[in-house]
């Protein structure tokens, strides 16, 4: 929200976060968001944003990604698309995507040793690693324990009807 200076009378108007106003520069944002993106939720009118953006611009969105001048995600956490320009990376040969898959690496106590054994880690390194995750998972635990509330056991205690005469 940006405040308008008016004769008087104080004015405010609604300021888009990208000031995307037509195709052009919807291109041009998307090509300079290349790490981060764009969520489709900052371009769109919505009930918080009413003047995200401009009139078509989901129609404009859907016609740079069938050009493949944009790409989107979907975001599992928030069921957003995010919008992204297309990486203009080739796919490497197939020679070396074979090599690749062909690399077999250790795993568990097999990896470790192998990191020694490279002088890639040390020995006292893999047992401070070591000691660092058992102290985060033992503090895990008691926390978990901690945040569980104790139920009182209802038949531990003994209870007997007192007013009641059974024949003594």
């Amino acid at each position: 929200v940006e405040v308008v200076p008016a004769a008087g009378v104080l004015r405010l108007r609604y300021r888009p976060k990208h000031g995307v106003r037509d195709a052009a520069m919807l291109a041009a944002l998307l090509s300079r968001a290349v790490v981060s993106g764009v969520p489709r939720s900052e371009l769109v009118a919505t009930k918080e944003q009413p003047q995200a953006c401009y009139e078509g611009v989901e129609a404009d969105i859907e016609k740079l990604i069938r050009e493949g001048r944009a790409v989107a995600i979907e975001r599992p956490d928030t069921r957003d698309r995010v919008l992204f320009a297309p990486t203009a990376a080739k796919q490497a040969p197939a020679g070396l995507r074979a090599a690749w898959a062909a690399v077999e690496v250790p795993r568990g106590d097999d990896l470790q040793a192998a990191l020694v054994q490279r002088k890639l880690l040390s020995k006292e390194e893999l047992e401070v690693r070591r000691a660092r995750k058992a102290a985060a998972i033992k503090a895990r635990e008691e926390a978990k324990r901690a945040a569980k509330p104790k139920r009182e056991r209802v038949g531990s205690r003994k209870i007997t009807n007192t007013h009641l005469d059974l024949g003594k």
